[in-house]
């Protein structure tokens, strides 16, 4: 099971990646956001799937499942984000992103790393993560034009900070309870 969380949080991370390269004024190449967006739909129904079929076993610990349920639901949260920023009409292809956005973006990619890191045993603590919530007040203080042009990227931002804090402590969560059983 954590391996199908480990690759769904890979392929969020490539898709965020993606996306992210419109916001940050590099030529964002629309048929790599889309096979990542629908790479990120496999991963999705595969750990669903996976997830029925562990549900199925008699053997299976209920809080097992819902623990799963919730970091599904946790990073849904960040897809739909991430699909959002997506669908908004962009047209920075010649302004780099601020300082403060490139560091935003990439702190969400190494928290979601260090997630799949996580899942597939190694060891990392929450104080290791960046701080996604810092770095977005930052980001927000910041004079990035592009990234304030619209209202709804500081309300996406704002989901992505929250969907990957509740999610990192799902995963670190769901670590210790496997230590725990072993």
């Amino acid at each position: 099971m954590e391996g199908a969380v480990a690759n769904l949080l890979a392929a969020y991370r490539e898709y965020f990646c993606a996306v992210a390269q419109r916001y940050l004024g590099s030529t964002t190449d629309e048929a790599l956001v889309s096979r990542e967006r629908l790479a990120s739909r496999l991963a999705r129904s595969n750990l669903e799937a996976s997830l029925e079929r562990l549900a199925a076993e008699p053997s299976t610990d209920a809080n097992k499942v819902e623990t799963v349920l919730s970091m599904i639901a946790s990073s849904r949260r960040f897809v739909h984000a991430i699909m959002a920023l997506e669908a908004v009409e962009t047209k920075n292809t010649t302004t780099a992103g601020s300082p403060e956005l490139q560091r935003f973006v990439a702190d969400v990619q190494t928290t979601l790393l260090g997630l799949e890191h996580v899942l597939q045993g190694q060891k990392t603590s929450s104080a290791e993560m960046p701080g996604l919530r810092n770095d977005f007040r930052v980001l927000l203080k910041a004079d990035d034009q592009y990234f304030h042009s619209k209202a709804m990227e500081a309300v996406e931002g704002d989901t992505i900070v929250n969907s990957l804090n509740t999610l990192r402590d799902q995963v670190l969560r769901w670590r210790e309870q496997q230590h725990a059983r072993s």
